[in-house]
């Protein structure tokens, strides 16, 4: 085919267009437009026509088309008008909400064309499109940080590029929505709310100026935001009646959603149910959104025939198995399906305990377990951030499902009690696995490349950039051009390296024993515990707090009175008074062991090492200091903490690493203003040791415990810390007054050491998140491969913490065990006159060991 042929042939095709640049050209023009391209361009403002006016479903035919004739082009047409085809297909398949992977796809292909001399506009779209990407992967602050990086790009061109900038506005609203929805301190989620007001605010007010259909679903959004402030309600329902008179599924979504929010459950299932009706392939989110919200209000105005119905619509849409299928290898199941099955479940459980068949709680209990094998299999998969968010939020559901199913089966006396404390492990450890699944994805990565560990370690490097990059935008600082453009090149750079290693990863997950195995039955767990051993896990679903107790010779499941969380909030406040009375404390300490170990008082007592998994509100608690009778739990226990079962088994790996049972190599590092308090410590550790450095003075730094950690099977660290409790990031160990190190980075190490131990405030401390446990500093060391970690729970004074050091390593020294070594130490406080000034728990219950 010859040249005009071609240029016929495009021109005969209908497409959509992205918008064309208004900005000055640089200061090397490029060369004018061919005659393929001109018709190129053309076929592009038809397409974009389309797209601006909604016409969706012709704007994806075209787009389609035009790639398919613009690809075999490539060498004749310009990359600019490459990307964009890219960029609408994008964007399309957003707007479609089916086969979302094609967004990443069809991004990354715009991204390989996109170079600094093109015009703003393109970078911006570019950054809509990851945005985009981003929204479905359920990364939010991704997602705000493009949008804000798009919309600084259109700084001078907004007025120019309406619809382009709207979109913008659009997608920021959205993300600091969903980021509000997410963080616990009040104020810090109505200033998040109130920026994506403004979002929205400006979007409405660009797209209403350029009459652009678009408004519509500004307006939307903006009325979904408000329906979470009922202070709001008046405004909301007036956008609602300006979205009645629009065309399009608007005005029920908003109706649905705010009478929902009002607790009207009969208007708004009346509004989701006409929802449903809507039609066409690019209404499908809204049809699927309303079935959720159908089955959940069903679901809670006890119309369980409705709520199951409704299930199995939804399983349809999904294309889940048949339950006659179920189990089939030939049957297909989309990870969605695993967390459809497990609402199923829990409407079962709902009716059982309305009508009290056993049948449906029996129903439920065998639905709720595949949905965990299921769930088993998604983990196994996760291998990015994405994937990771989506999969641990959806998880919630079937997690807390098999959980109250497990517990109503023990309740109802459907189980006998092996059997039930056997399920019970399963589901509390699968409850604890989210955390854990990025953490053996690094592990699997990194054998995988274990021949090419410089690949390995850029990508570690820029996964420590991305997330510093983040952690600066987070606290509240305005992106740059510069910040911007850097975090758009390290997004790239982190895809690429994904991608290089994403081959390796697979076959080393696939083949033979990885750290995916399936979960331990709990008859081999208990095997594995000594006589003296025993194991309590405890979880919380929502309003319900369970435990279970696990020993060689039995295993017990028990439920625990949630008033135990207020005990514990009190006894945290008492402890951390030094000028507290003693008696109140073992007062109130009793009666929160009570309530966690209560069933099973006379089983724990009988052994000497409690090996606990708390709950994520619970991991903040001093187990050493509760009481039984009149003695603190550290004086019959040493307690080790861990996060789940399954991560003790890597951490048990990871001590099989060393030969001799004696640590052999130390380094310390001292903060200088810390050097009268703990210096001496540096020097009685420095007596159990072959060899080993103490980094004091000028040479306790940040670079140096970077560049030096890994040479030490053991590492000190006396220094200062903060772990803020509110936001994920903001973890630091102080070397100096103003030189720190981040969690972020140390968890990106790779430390060949058996044991750390942080002699500083707060190490334990750290966002907390449900089953999840604690983002603290502790558990960066773990993530950097150090199986045991000396931590602390609040702020633990200089001269107390020397006296517990110095005698940790002496007891050290002769035992090898971190947490025995560590409840020898405590108990100095309590049986040595020397120390009766340090007897209240405030000076020695805030350590921890595991």
């Amino acid at each position: 085919m010859n040249t005009p042929q071609i240029l016929a042939a495009l021109l005969a095709l209908v497409f959509y267009a992205c918008t064309r640049d208004s900005t000055p050209p640089p200061s090397q023009p490029p060369p004018p437009l061919s005659r393929l391209e001109i018709g190129f361009r053309d076929s592009l403002d038809l397409l974009r026509r389309d797209y601006d006016s909604l016409r969706l479903r012709e704007a994806m035919a075209r787009a389609r088309r035009l790639r398919t004739t613009m690809e075999p082009l490539a060498d004749s047409l310009r990359a600019e008008l490459r990307a964009e085809v890219y960029q609408y297909l994008t964007m399309l398949h957003f707007e479609h909400e089916r086969w979302l992977d094609s967004m990443a796809y069809f991004a990354a292909a715009a991204d390989t064309l996109l170079t600094p001399a093109m015009p703003p506009t393109v970078h911006a779209r570019q950054a809509l499109c990851w945005s985009y990407a981003s929204y479905h992967d359920w990364a939010m602050r991704d997602m705000e940080i493009y949008t804000a990086g798009g919309l600084r790009q259109l700084a001078r061109q907004a007025a120019e590029q309406p619809h382009l900038t709207g979109l913008l506005l659009i997608a920021r609203g959205k993300a600091l929505k969903q980021l509000a929805d997410r963080m616990q301190d009040t104020t810090d989620r109505q200033k998040t709310y109130a920026a994506s007001e403004v979002a929205l605010r400006e979007a409405i007010e660009t797209l209403d100026e350029a009459d652009l259909p678009r408004h519509a679903l500004a307006r939307e959004e903006l009325g979904i935001l408000l329906s979470r402030m009922p202070a709001r309600y008046g405004e909301v329902t007036a956008i609602a009646d300006r979205l009645a008179t629009v065309p399009g599924p608007n005005a029920l979504r908003l109706k649905g959603y705010y009478h929902w929010k009002r607790a009207d459950a009969d208007s708004s299932l009346h509004y989701y149910r006409r929802l449903q009706g809507v039609t066409g392939e690019f209404a499908q989110g809204y049809p699927l959104e309303a079935m959720y919200y159908d089955r959940l209000i069903s679901k809670q105005k006890g119309l369980f025939t409705d709520a199951l119905a409704t299930s199995q619509r939804i399983q349809e849409y999904y294309g889940c198995c048949p339950e006659k299928e179920r189990g089939s290898p030939a049957c297909f199941r989309e990870t969605a399906c695993v967390f459809i099955m497990a609402n199923h479940a829990e409407i079962l459980r709902q009716r059982y305990k309305k009508g009290g068949d056993p049948k449906d709680l029996r129903a439920a209990y065998e639905l709720v377990f595949e949905a965990l094998d299921g769930y088993q299999e998604a983990l196994q998969r996760i291998s990015d951030e994405g994937t990771y968010n989506q999969t641990v939020t959806h998880g919630d559901v079937v997690i807390t499902a098999a959980i109250r199913t497990v517990y109503a089966m023990r309740e109802a006396g459907l189980l006998e009690e092996p059997e039930l404390a056997a399920s019970a492990f399963r589901a509390i450890e699968f409850g604890k696995a989210h955390s854990l699944a990025l953490e053996l994805s690094e592990l699997a990565r990194h054998r995988a490349d274990a021949g090419n560990e410089a690949v390995f370690a850029e990508w570690r490097a820029v996964n420590n950039r991305e997330d510093l990059l983040k952690a600066r935008f987070e606290r509240g600082t305005n992106i740059s051009d510069d910040d911007f453009a850097e975090f758009a090149a390290v997004m790239r750079q982190r895809r690429a390296l994904d991608a290089s290693l994403a081959r390796a990863f697979r076959t080393e997950r696939e083949g033979g024993e990885t750290a995916f195995d399936s979960l331990l039955p709990l008859r081999e767990v208990r095997r594995q515990l000594t006589g003296e051993e025993a194991l309590v896990e405890l979880l919380e679903v929502e309003d319900a707090v369970y435990g279970l107790y696990v020993d060689r010779d039995t295993s017990i499941a028990y439920s625990i009175d949630t008033a135990v969380h207020g005990a514990s909030l009190t006894l945290r406040g008492l402890m951390q008074d030094r000028k507290s009375d003693v008696a109140e404390i073992k007062r109130v300490g009793a009666g929160v062991y009570e309530r966690l170990f209560g069933p099973v008082t006379d089983r724990l007592a009988a052994k000497e090492h409690l090996i606990l998994s708390p709950s994520a509100s619970l991991s903040t608690l001093p187990f050493a200091a509760l009481t039984r009778g009149d003695d603190y739990l550290v004086a019959a226990h040493s307690i080790r903490y861990i996060d789940s079962w399954r991560t003790e088994r890597i951490h048990a790996a990871q001590r099989q690493r060393y030969a001799e049972d004696r640590l052999t190599s130390a380094g310390i590092w001292t903060h200088p203003g810390l050097t009268n308090y703990l210096g001496p410590v540096a020097d009685t550790l420095l007596q159990y040791v072959a060899s080993g450095r103490h980094y004091a003075g000028s040479e306790a730094t940040a670079a140096s415990l970077l560049a030096g950690a890994a040479r030490y099977d053991l590492i000190h660290l006396s220094v200062h810390a903060r772990g803020n409790p509110r936001r994920l990031h903001e973890n630091y160990l102080y070397l100096t007054e103003q030189d720190s190190i981040n969690g972020l980075q140390i968890g990106n190490l790779a430390l060949p050491c058996r044991l750390v131990v942080l002699a500083a405030c707060s190490t334990a401390r750290g966002l907390s998140a449900r089953r999840e446990g604690t983002y603290s500093l502790r558990r960066s060391f773990h993530r950097a491969g150090v199986p045991d970690v000396v931590s602390s729970l609040f702020d633990v004074p200089a001269a107390a913490t020397q006296i517990a050091m110095r005698s940790f390593y002496d007891h050290l020294n002769r035992t090898a065990a971190p947490g025995l070594a560590l409840a020898l130490g405590q108990r100095r406080f309590l049986s040595d006159s020397r120390y009766r000034r340090y007897r209240h728990p405030y000076y020695w219950a805030g350590l921890i060991s595991g």
